[in-house]
């Protein structure tokens, strides 16, 4: 719901997501890793509601982020940011940015848009 804010006009239309890939990292690698990353992909049509026509369609889509890790994991928990939130906000993000600038209120999508890993600093 939050990404289809920048869907514009009165063409109803469905949205099909299928998660190819997803691991958020586990209290473990959270505490004690170097380096851990939320890795998610999934792919995406936009269906025209009344035919079931493909308007777009996005292959694959990236929407990997680097994990929080130690202190600062336990400061964003603190302050209600959970790997859910994080997740929910950065598929969001990358969805409506795909959405947006992709063409697909016009049906002319890309096959493939990746966007790069947010990277953060602790």
């Amino acid at each position: 719901t939050a990404a289809a804010s920048v869907l514009k006009g009165n063409h109803p239309v469905n949205v099909k997501v299928k998660v190819n890939l997803f691991h958020a990292v586990t209290p473990r690698a959270r505490n004690g890793a170097l380096f851990a990353w939320h890795d998610v992909s999934y792919s995406l049509d936009i269906l025209d509601a009344r035919t079931g026509a493909v308007l777009a369609s996005a292959l694959k889509i990236d929407a990997d982020l680097e994990a929080f890790r130690g202190d600062a994991a336990k400061e964003a928990i603190a302050a209600g940011q959970t790997q859910r939130v994080r997740i929910a906000t950065r598929i969001a993000k990358v969805t409506r940015d795909w959405l947006a600038s992709s063409g697909a209120a016009i049906g002319n999508a890309p096959p493939v848009y990746n966007v790069p890993p947010v990277a953060t600093t602790n």
